[in-house]
């Protein structure tokens, strides 16, 4: 694959070019992109293009001293000039130093843009000793090939069990035509392990993910045959690989699982190998005969899924866990139970919303609808959330095991109590938290504490009892503290009166209201609205 290295200034062109445009469907693939020249100079340092497509103006070195800095010491490069500037001027410069073309890239569709670069590309290949653009055009065959696996499992596994009609990807026609059994290992690894939270779905894990396959490849060569083992690896994720096997005729059973797992270790070598990371792998067997593509990939895929639940056994033969699908009814009672505990701003509330999401279930939720899940509740569509918990929305991307998904909760639960005002202790009896929820629900009504006994089905003398034992304080307290907190909010965010504030809280005495503020907050509502 011919390598491109993309310069512009501006964030906004940077993005576009490197996320939207194919440069894979023209023979490149991307290095950079840089914003300057002299990063870009940097890049060349460590790795020359054959093509690089510049900006003309940018601080400190203009695209045009840029091209010029290019040609004089890397000659072999080709250069193309992306600018908003389309005089003669420009044009006729850019002819002088030998650019291989100018557009004026705000009328430039990508395709206009790939089509150009494929002119390039046929220079580029014409210019090179037959050696090298053989190799090139090899490497360039493997990356398409790589990202046709790719495409073809995302179908795979996106399109109902019914359905295993997808061609074959290049590679899995070897797989089907040979003698022996079929078998699929999945080996996965740490993606935050390697690079942090940040980049776990970049450019360098992909990169690593296809040196890891070939690795793999690599070990069986070429192998065609009965006897021989012949091996194909799928990309999946970032982080994942697929590695479809025909092995030879093994008759014993035993023989044939022991093979596998040696196998399955010898690939997680490979992998270690690359990445410097211990993966996990999951093997599969199927007897020889037509493969049904559709379940062994989805079986692998469960199997890897398996080690989000238990992800102590490196190698595992297991039969492929079953998992739950969560009904769209269920979906949207959470959703629905998430905004009226935002509306609230009640953190005991929320937390109740979302414990059956952390209950462990019989079969299990599948780990990336699991995720999904979590993301949709917080989408700040469903309901205003604060800054401090969408922040922690790239950490839950990352999550890896069950524990760490109820860690991410726990941590975003108690972040939710800073901001919300409630430092409660979470070990309270359940029946104390159910009366805590009774009184964040209704602290602007007439309650009292035989309303909390009964929604906990317990005596009042006892439910007050309870109550001050659990949270040091007597249900009294307790709920006109909670109101003048509420007061607080009011008093700071609206323009109500201090009567209407009082009234909006559940205190219908003005005088009573004020005594009350001024005993929790030390000041009164009058002196405590004048200094917000």
């Amino acid at each position: 694959m011919l390598r491109l290295l993309l310069v512009d200034d501006e964030q906004w062109v940077r993005e576009h070019y490197s996320q939207r445009v194919d440069w894979a469907s023209a023979g490149f693939t991307l290095i950079g992109p840089a914003s300057s020249a002299k990063e870009a100079i940097r890049i060349m340092e460590q790795e020359i293009p054959h093509l690089l497509l510049t900006d003309i103006m940018m601080p400190d070195m203009d695209g045009l001293e840029l091209a010029g800095y290019v040609r004089e010491r890397y000659p072999q490069v080709h250069i193309m000039i992306l600018t908003t500037y389309g005089e003669f001027d420009f044009a006729k410069r850019a002819i002088s130093i030998g650019v291989s073309g100018y557009m004026i890239k705000q009328v430039q569709e990508a395709d206009q843009l790939l089509t150009a670069c494929r002119k390039v590309a046929e220079e580029i290949y014409r210019d090179m000793d037959v050696a090298h653009r053989l190799q090139l055009q090899g490497l360039q065959q493997r990356q398409s090939d790589w990202q046709e696996r790719r495409h073809w499992l995302e179908r795979m596994l996106s399109a109902p069990a019914s359905l295993d009609a997808h061609p074959l990807p290049p590679g899995l026609g070897t797989i089907e035509r040979q003698l022996g059994f079929v078998a699929l290992l999945s080996v996965g690894w740490s993606g935050r392990e390697l690079f942090g939270i940040a980049s776990q779905q970049g450019e360098q894990a992909i990169r690593l993910q296809a040196e890891a396959g070939q690795v793999i490849e690599r070990r069986y060569g070429d192998n065609v045959g009965d006897g021989k083992v012949v091996a194909v690896t799928v990309p999946w994720r970032s982080d994942r690989l697929f590695v479809f096997m025909r092995l030879p005729n093994i008759h014993s059973a035993a023989a044939r699982l022991s093979f596998l797992r040696a196998e399955a270790g010898a690939a997680l070598d490979d992998v270690r190998a690359v990445t410097g990371v211990r993966g996990h792998a999951h093997v599969l067997l199927r007897l020889t005969g037509e493969v049904a593509w559709a379940e062994v990939v989805r079986s692998g895929a469960d199997g890897l899924d398996a080690f989000f639940y238990d992800p102590t056994p490196m190698i595992s033969d297991a039969a492929p866990e079953r998992f739950e699908v969560i009904p769209p009814t269920q979906y949207r009672e959470w959703a629905a139970a998430v905004r009226k505990a935002m509306q609230q701003r009640s953190a005991l509330s929320f937390r109740e919303a979302i414990t059956p999401l952390l209950q462990e279930r019989v079969p299990p939720l599948r780990p990336a609808e699991l995720i999904h899940v979590s993301q949709k509740l917080l989408d700040p569509a469903l309901s205003e959330i604060p800054v401090s918990v969408m922040e922690r929305m790239a950490d839950l991307a990352s999550v890896e095991t069950w524990d760490e998904f109820g860690s991410w909760w726990e941590q975003t639960v108690s972040e939710l109590e800073r901001v919300f005002g409630e430092h409660m202790r979470m070990s309270y009896r359940k029946e104390v938290q159910s009366m805590c929820r009774l009184i964040h629900e209704r602290y602007a009504e007439d309650i009292q504490i035989s309303d909390l006994a009964e929604r906990v089905q317990l005596h009042p003398s006892y439910a007050g009892q309870l109550f001050k034992q659990e949270t040091g304080e007597h249900f009294t307290d307790y709920l006109n503290r909670y109101r003048m907190k509420k007061a607080e909010e009011l008093l700071t965010h609206t323009t109500m009166k201090i009567y209407e504030v009082a009234e909006a809280v559940g205190v219908d005495n003005y005088r009573y209201f004020c005594k009350l503020f001024k005993a929790y907050t030390g000041s009164t509502p009058t002196e405590y609205k004048k200094n917000q």
